[in-house]
């Protein structure tokens, strides 16, 4: 974590001048960062002999008794967490020329995002067995706060941070970052989204539910998809579009390309909108990303009821004939496929053609990924603002693009040596998706 010196134009805004750089018992030494909450910075305790983090709490809390009343009761029930993967609180002190500010422990480490980035330009990718020893410690530190009846509420990779070796993991911000945003919002009388941070809150927060283990749970499922797949799965850069996408009962989390089926699956369920069909535990999670099958008895059955099954593609009267379907889709089921009668003549081989996929076109608020599918088999991913370029052999095959539930299905003719281009419309808010020819 970079340090930057102390000068007149870093100490925090309502911190001391650089004439006095005490607060108390407390030498302040470097500012460590800005959070959206406030600075931080390492200081010394000049006491114990020891660095803390230091996190200076918004001016608007000086001159409001009751917000401050309800500040101190959230820290004396976080303060008595103690756990190795929770960063500890130790001090809320109050100075008259800075205001409130919280005492930490100071750990010295990146956010796991950058740890991730740092990571991956090592050694090309993360792999998964890497992810899990990340985010056990963490799960068991969730569990454990939930066994105290203490919700973390804006899990993200923001909040936890890794050592530089990547033998510890940190959660910060329990609970407080929460309380601090809805605080802001009581007293400036602006409206803000207390729940958490969008791509992270569960479905039942958009919806008006209070916050509670499951939606930790959910919170920390998104962490580790984007950990597996380097991005999140749906694309939005603000809450009305977050908050329709991840409550529409028919919006699947896309895939993530070369994922084991059992890491795929425990996503599929971490990230489910049925809470009662959910792990029931962050550690359940993070067992069923290894492999472990969980002993936790559910509320609900396991039994889940098999998805209908795509109908088959119809016979098209012409090669080009475009195929528009809004039918609910369902990843885990393949389309039905017809085989083409057997003939008596001996196998010729087949000449390879070529096919352009490109998808220019994106309305705000759509989806960030699409899944190609050649003749009813997942073939490669398809991206805003770029194109996919597949060889097929020579002959007829289906092309099919799907967003959410939406596909659209395109019959073409591959010729040998022949390159045909096709491009991708798509429109969230109208719901239709179209797989066209481009002349």
């Amino acid at each position: 974590m970079s340090h930057e010196p102390l000068s007149m134009t870093n100490i925090p805004t309502n911190a001391p001048g650089q004439e006095s750089r005490r607060l108390g018992k407390y030498l302040l030494l470097h500012k460590l960062g800005q959070g959206g909450m406030g600075e931080v910075w390492l200081a010394k305790d000049t006491i114990a002999e020891i660095e803390v983090a230091l996190k200076f709490l918004p001016a608007e809390l000086r001159d409001n008794k009751e917000e401050q009343d309800r500040l101190k009761s959230s820290f004396r029930l976080v303060e008595k967490l103690q756990h190795p993967a929770i960063c500890r609180l130790r001090d809320l002190q109050m100075e008259p020329s800075v205001g409130f500010f919280l005492v930490m422990d100071y750990f010295d480490g990146v956010t796991l995002s950058k740890y991730r980035s740092s990571y991956v330009r090592q050694h090309g990718s993360i792999p998964t067995d890497v992810i899990l020893k990340l985010l056990t410690p963490v799960a068991e530190a969730l569990d454990y706060a939930h066994s105290q009846k203490i919700v973390h509420r804006d899990i993200k990779p923001a909040n936890i941070l890794v050592s530089r070796d990547g033998t510890e993991v940190k959660i910060i911000d329990f609970q407080l970052a929460w309380e601090l945003r809805a605080t802001l919002s009581r007293i400036t009388q602006k409206q803000t989204d207390t729940s958490g941070t969008y791509p992270y809150m569960a479905p039942e927060l958009w919806l008006g539910a209070r916050a509670n283990a499951a939606s930790d749970q959910y919170a920390l499922a998104m962490v580790a998809y984007e950990l597996l797949d380097g991005q999140l799965p749906y694309e939005a850069t603000d809450g009305t579009t977050w908050r329709d996408i991840v409550t529409h009962p028919q919006v699947k989390l896309p895939l993530i390309v070369g994922l084991a089926p059992h890491v795929q699956q425990a996503l599929n369920k971490a990230l489910g909108r049925d809470t009662e069909l959910r792990p029931q535990s962050c550690r359940e999670f993070t067992d069923q990303l290894s492999g472990i099958q969980g002993t936790t008895k559910r509320r609900g059955s396991d039994n889940f009821p098999p998805p209908p099954p795509l109908p088959p593609p119809p016979e098209p009267e012409e090669i080009f004939d475009v195929d528009i379907e809004t039918d609910l889709m369902n990843y885990d089921t393949k389309p039905e496929t017809k085989r083409r009668p057997p003939s008596d003549r001996a196998p010729q081989r087949r000449e390879v053609g070529t096919v352009i996929l490109s998808r220019t076109l994106q309305w705000s608020g759509c989806l960030s990924r699409f899944q190609i599918y050649v003749d009813g088999k997942f073939k490669a991913s398809l991206w805003t603002g770029c194109q996919q370029e597949m060889e097929l052999p020579e002959g007829r095959h289906t092309i099919e693009v799907r967003c959410a539930w939406l596909s659209s299905k395109l019959v073409v003719d591959v010729k040998p040596r022949q390159e045909i281009r096709l491009h991708t419309l798509f429109h969230w808010t109208c719901f239709w998706i179209k797989l066209e020819e481009c002349f």
